[in-house]
């Protein structure tokens, strides 16, 4: 019995000390959680996490504008897609998913070369 509430209390400590992470549960939980995990970083990651942000919009947005001749995207598609980009990712798994992202971007471009 000892162990099992040990280790209980051990799981809620560890949970506590987590990287915060973006809840995109509702437009103001995302807002609010974005500038909480922006806050948490130094300057420098900053810059890299606003960096892909706009990685991520442009992404969203290139993926609408290629979608008007075969299937319209609306803007509440687009704010749902957007938001379970970044649901429940930490800084780091959002600036690595932009880097995927631009890649991929890049690879478009050349393949339309």
């Amino acid at each position: 019995m000892r162990r099992l509430l040990f280790t209980i209390v051990l799981a809620a400590m560890l949970a506590g000390c987590s990287e915060p992470r973006v809840d995109a549960s509702t437009d103001a939980t995302m807002k609010a959680s974005i500038t909480t995990v922006r806050e948490s970083l130094s300057p420098d990651k900053q810059a890299a996490f606003d960096n892909a942000i706009k990685v991520m919009i442009a992404d969203m947005a290139l993926g609408a504008l290629g979608s008007i001749f075969t299937k319209p995207m609306s803007q509440e598609d687009m704010m749902s897609k957007f938001k379970a980009e970044l649901d429940g990712k930490t800084a780091d798994q959002i600036i690595a998913r932009a880097e995927v992202v631009k890649a991929e971007i890049q690879a478009r471009r050349n393949a339309a070369k």
